[in-house]
């Protein structure tokens, strides 16, 4: 029988809310502490660790960072992602070499950052031990918050963002300021990790009292093929950055920097809603199930971020000038984030036609359309970026989310050809595009 119209028949207590007593919306809201812990950082945290670090200190310490941000998918294998799907979908007999392999995968990182740390502060020499703990204790930290996720634990989920995204960056520059030592707030933040590790052994332990060791390695083949996607899916606005950097001036870098957080902000804000709705979705026990489902997530979704731009429109436009500090770039700042709006939506839309892929277990087609948006990128900003300058860089972001929802949709098709848009999402998607458009007329007009 043709796969796409195969039938899951899956388990009635797939899916189930395992914190029953809470409601659907409280457990929604806790699923977003993810861009809520960026708006606090963004907005009060860096500003603080501002004051307190030198600029020496704090750019070696955001550029650690950054490292980790890229590097820390990779090195958890994509497991943050394939196992929330995995164990949001399977029925609780099948979950055990999921659960197997997320304690196994958190335990290696965890025990290897906490020894590159420790080894960090008597070699300092050693110039890669630093991102390199870092980058191990983040992509333990990933593992623990996706398998959160896919076995519906909003409560833990929560604590644990908040802690380790706010109060961890908080203590990693605090302790940097005191020390005037990396190494030591790196070890500190290895430290804050412990927290997320232990409650996923807590909640996992049971799972996988008489499951081998051997039954991961199928789980980490199928998780591996994930990994360029995640990886490119977090370096894009990075990489923009540098290829700002390159083709224009260090200045640019500055001001779209901050162009970079708001559209950062807009496409984070899209990934974690379509992560709390689209991992629910493989729990669907038909194809005509996870049809409406992912129709009602792309209207739910698309109409949020709607609201959305008409808030950062209007920040823009009324409180841009009180949060840039003073000598930047502002006018060029609205551009570029104008031309970047249209993304979250194009992202959003990619998201939700991956979820079919993901359902039938095509992750490796995910990586490929996610591959195919970033070499567009790429390309757009190596190509323009010399002629218009850095705010043509907001312009490449949305053209490399339309040609991997395009990738994605073509994808998509050869498996499973029924519409899992909904003409409303549709719509909701060219409302945004035709509003963008708007407004870079009324930009160009009052110039």
């Amino acid at each position: 029988m043709d796969e796409a119209t195969t039938v899951r028949v899956r388990s009635s207590n797939v899916g189930r809310n395992l914190n029953s007593k809470l409601p659907a919306h409280t457990s929604f809201f806790l699923f977003q502490s993810g861009p809520a812990s960026i708006i606090v950082t963004t907005l009060f945290v860096w500003p603080l660790l501002g004051h307190i670090l030198d600029q020496r200190l704090l750019g070696e310490l955001s550029l650690q960072l950054a490292i980790s941000s890229i590097a820390s998918p990779a090195l958890c294998l994509g497991t943050n992602l394939y196992l929330a799907n995995r164990l949001s979908a399977g029925p609780e007999s099948d979950r055990r070499s999921e659960a197997k392999t997320a304690l196994w995968v958190t335990g290696v990182l965890y025990g290897l950052s906490g020894l590159l740390a420790f080894s960090s502060l008597f070699l300092d020499a050693w110039l890669f031990l630093i991102p390199f703990a870092l980058s191990c204790a983040n992509a333990a930290y990933l593992v623990t918050s996706g398998v959160m996720r896919g076995i519906d634990q909003p409560v833990p989920y929560s604590i644990v963002t908040f802690v380790v995204q706010i109060f961890g960056l908080f203590s990693l520059g605090f302790l940097a300021s005191i020390s005037h030592r990396l190494q030591i707030a790196v070890l500190a933040y290895v430290g804050v990790i412990t927290i997320p590790v232990l409650w996923q052994y807590c909640l996992l332990r049971k799972k996988t009292l008489h499951t081998e060791i051997r039954s991961i390695v199928p789980v980490l083949r199928a998780s591996a093929s994930l990994v360029p996607h995640l990886v490119l899916a977090v370096a894009l606005l990075m990489m923009m950055r540098i290829l700002v950097s390159l083709k224009v001036n260090n200045e640019a870098v500055a001001n779209y920097t901050f162009a970079a957080l708001i559209i950062g902000g807009t496409l984070t804000v899209a990934a974690s809603l379509d992560a709390h709705w689209s991992i629910r979705a493989q729990a669907s026990p038909s194809l005509a199930s996870l049809t409406g489902v992912l129709r009602r997530n792309q209207t739910r979704i698309q109409t949020i971020l709607l609201f959305m731009s008409g808030g950062i429109v209007l920040f823009l436009f009324l409180g841009l000038r009180v949060w840039l500090p003073p000598g930047y770039d502002a006018k060029h700042l609205v551009l570029t984030v104008l031309l970047a709006l249209p993304a979250a939506a194009m992202q959003a839309l990619a998201d939700g036609r991956s979820a079919v892929l993901m359902y039938f277990n095509k992750a490796g087609r995910v990586s490929i359309a996610t591959m195919v948006g970033a070499v567009t990128t790429l390309i757009m900003a190596y190509t323009l970026l010399p002629i218009y300058s850095w705010p043509v860089a907001g312009l490449c972001v949305t053209a490399g989310m339309f040609s991997r929802m395009v990738a994605v949709n073509v994808f998509a098709r050869q498996i499973f050809r029924t519409n899992t848009v909904g003409a409303l999402g549709a719509a909701m998607v060219m409302v945004q595009i035709l509003y963008a458009g708007v407004l870079l007329a009324f930009f160009f007009g009052v110039k």
